[in-house]
Order: structure tokens, then sequence, then C-alpha cells
């Protein structure tokens, strides 16, 4: 799934770059702020055979998570229009090349899921749900 994480990472971080965005990356040292920042994170799904022998493909889907990490206290909309944003950055049918492989990343969908508030934090969720051929 190196691959996969790479590629979704790699067009956040266009994304970010150009937004002027930090991000906090999955197993690296990160130091919140007190302005809004991201953290993603993949959630693989269940392979599936869709041919058989010996060069058949699988199926993989899963689920690229998005979290907006924004103070308390400023209200939902700018966290919303964030996560609208980022749902045009991986909008569907989004094709992403994955190194060294012949078919690319498809992103199937992605919206603003759940926000919920933690002490001094506002999460807002974005999903990006995608699917591979392997």
């Amino acid at each position: 799934m190196k691959k996969v994480t790479d590629a979704l990472n790699n067009h956040l971080a266009t994304f970010t770059t150009a937004q002027g965005l930090l991000v906090a990356w999955p197993n690296t040292d990160f130091t919140p702020t007190t302005g809004t920042y991201l953290r993603p994170y993949l959630i693989p799904g269940q392979p599936f055979a869709k041919t058989l022998g010996p060069g058949g493909y699988s199926e993989q889907s899963g689920i690229y998570y998005v979290n907006i990490v924004s103070p308390l206290g400023v209200g939902v909309g700018d966290a919303s229009e964030l996560a609208d944003s980022i749902c045009q950055h991986f909008y569907r049918g989004l094709e992403l090349p994955l190194a060294g492989w012949p078919l690319p990343l498809r992103v199937k969908q992605s919206y603003q899921a759940i926000q919920r508030e933690e002490e001094t934090t506002l999460f807002t969720q974005v999903q990006v749900k995608f699917y591979i051929y392997r």
C-alpha cells in the first residue's frame, strides 16, 4: 500500500502547498499550531479477485481520510469550505499514477463526513473513496 499512500499524499501535498496549509503527516514529528492544519491517513479495504488465473487482477478499495483540525469558537464555515476544496481536488474519476504499476488509482467519490468537537478543537473529516487493480 506504500504506492497508494504515496500517490494520495503527493496529490494532497500539491493542494496544501498551493494553499499554504500545514500537514501532520502520519508517523512524523508535528507540533500542532493554533491555526488550521490537516491530518491524513489511509484505511485500505479488503481485496477481491476480479479475474482468475496467474495474471489475474484483484480490486482493492479504500478510504483516504483527511481530517481538518481547526480551533473551536470560529464557526464551521471555514472548515466546511476547506472540505469542499479538498473534495474538488480529489474529484470523482481522478486517476493518480502508481509508481511502477500499470494501472492508476481511481477516485470513486469524496465528500465531507462528520464534524465533531473535542475540548478546543473542531475536527472536520473528508473521505476520499478510491480503488486500484493489482
